[in-house]
């Protein structure tokens, strides 16, 4: 049941980092989406923490990040809440692929892409931060 709801609320959490992102590009972002957003992210990285573990794995150095990035987000100004929240966003993408390399049959055969699909992540989300910091003004 646990990873159940730990998975639904990380896909609402992705899927509420669209309109995020487009509220920042239009410089147009709604408390509300803004708010929905936070709390899929941070329930996210919350219910992580409820698996059975034995020692510090990279999800935890994640969440923990998360944490960190959506506490100044929420403290600092525009251009700390765009680097904030694209920040968590992006390593909320970066567990679902590497969870998808991990956890699909298919997938692990072409491990070698999981690199270029980061890389191209990262080239995406680099982009649309550079522009989001260009026409949010909070």
């Amino acid at each position: 049941m646990v990873l159940f709801t730990h998975v639904l609320i990380s896909l609402i959490a992705l899927a509420a980092g669209f309109p995020l992102i487009q509220g920042l590009l239009r410089n147009q972002l709604s408390t509300g989406v803004s708010r929905f957003f936070l709390t899929t992210t941070l329930l996210t990285s919350a219910t992580g923490f409820l698996f059975p573990f034995h020692g510090v794995q990279p999800g935890h150095v994640f969440a923990v990040l998360t944490f960190l990035l959506l506490g100044a987000a929420v403290k600092g100004g525009a251009r700390t809440y765009v680097v904030g929240t694209l920040t968590s966003l992006y390593l909320n993408w970066i567990v679902l692929i590497v969870q998808l390399y991990q956890k699909t049959p298919a997938l692990q055969g072409v491990a070698a892409t999981q690199g270029a699909a980061q890389l191209a992540l990262l080239v995406t989300f680099l982009a649309v931060g550079a522009r989001a910091l260009r026409s949010y003004r909070g």
